[in-house]
C-alpha cells in the first residue's frame, strides 16, 4: 500500500511603501503592517484510489508503480494503492468508502475486482437505475454513488434491486470509476495488461500520437445519452461531448464516429481505424 501527497508551496510576499517626510523631498521607507485578513484556505489535493487483486500486483508491479506515477504526474493528485485479494463488493466499497474524507474524486480497479449486479423485477425503474432493457447487469454504480443507503437485496440473491435504487440527491458527491481488465485470465491475461501499460506510458510521455477522433458505440438509442429517435440521440451525444458544459468542444463533428444499432462484426470493423478514444 503506497500513500504519495504531493507537497504544497506557499510563498509570502513581503511589501514595502515609501513616503515623503514632512519637511522635504526625502524618501523614507517604513514597513508594512501584516494584514488582518484571513488568507484563502489551500485547496484540498484530490484523491485517486488503484485497487488491485494481489497476484496481479505482485506479476506487474513496475508497470503499476509507473502508472501510478504517470496518474500522479497528470493530475496533481494523491495516488493511494490497495492490492489484496477482493473477496466482495462489500470489501471493495468499504475501502472507498475509508476514503471519502480525503476528498476521493475517483478509483481505478485493476485486475480481479469484484463486480457488483442489479436485477429488474418488472417494476418502475427511478431514474439512475441504469436500465438498458435488461433484468440483470454488471454496475459499478455500487461503487461510485458512496452516499447512497439504498442499495438493497429484498430475495437475497446476491443482486441490487434496481426498483430501490435512486442516485443520490447531489450528483458530484459520485465519483468516477474505471476498471483495467484483460478478456483472458492466466499468463496471456497478464501479458495483454502488461502491453497495454506500456502503451498508456507512452501515450502520457508523447511517445504515440493517435489521430484525435472519437468512436462512440451504443447498442440501440435507449441505452446511451437516450432518445425517442436517431436524430434525437445523435443531437443528444453531440451535446455531451462537450468539456464540463462549456462551449469547449471535445472534438468537432468530423472527429466523432457514431455507431448506433449496429452489429458486433460492424463495430470490430471500424476499430481497424485509429481512434484516440472510444465510448460504449
Amino acid at each position: 500500500m503506497e500513500r504519495k501527497i504531493i507537497p504544497v508551496l506557499l510563498t509570502v510576499f513581503l511589501a514595502l511603501a515609501t513616503v515623503f517626510a514632512a519637511g522635504g523631498c526625502q524618501l523614507q521607507e517604513i514597513s508594512t503592517p501584516t494584514p488582518t485578513s484571513t488568507p484563502s484556505p489551500t485547496p484540498t489535493p484530490q484523491t485517486i484510489a488503484v485497487l488491485v487483486d494481489e497476484d496481479t500486483y505482485q506479476q506487474l508491479k513496475p508497470q503499476i508503480e509507473r502508472y501510478v506515477k504517470d496518474i500522479e504526474n497528470d493530475l496533481q493528485a494523491n495516488v493511494l494503492v490497495y492490492h489484496q485479494d477482493w473477496r466482495s463488493p462489500e470489501e471493495v466499497r468499504n475501502r472507498l468508502l475509508s476514503l471519502k474524507d480525503e476528498n476521493l474524486k475517483g478509483a481505478v480497479l485493476i485486475g480481479e475486482i469484484p463486480v457488483s449486479y442489479f436485477e429488474s423485477k418488472g417494476g418502475a425503474i427511478p431514474q439512475g437505475a441504469m436500465i438498458c432493457g435488461v433484468k440483470e447487469y454488471p454496475s459499478d454504480r455500487y461503487y461510485m454513488d458512496l452516499e447512497s443507503d439504498l442499495f438493497t437485496d429484498e430475495d437475497g440473491d446476491g443482486k441490487f434491486d434496481a426498483e430501490n435504487y435512486e442516485i443520490s440527491a447531489d450528483p458530484m458527491e459520485i465519483i468516477w470509476v474505471g476498471r483495467i481488465k484483460p478478456p483472458i485470465g492466466g499468463t496471456e491475461g497478464l501479458r495483454l495488461l502488461k502491453e497495454y501499460f506500456d502503451r498508456n506510458h507512452e501515450y502520457r510521455v508523447g511517445d504515440i500520437s493517435p489521430t484525435e477522433k472519437l468512436l462512440v458505440y451504443s447498442p440501440s438509442i435507449h441505452s446511451g445519452q437516450g432518445g425517442e429517435t436517431l436524430e434525437i440521440y445523435l443531437d443528444n451525444m453531440y451535446d455531451a461531448l462537450t468539456l464540463h458544459g462549456s462551449s469547449d468542444v471535445l472534438y468537432s463533428p468530423s472527429e466523432i464516429d457514431i455507431l448506433v444499432d449496429r452489429t458486433r462484426s460492424e463495430y470490430l470493423e471500424m476499430l481497424q481505424n485509429d481512434y484516440e478514444i472510444l465510448s460504449i
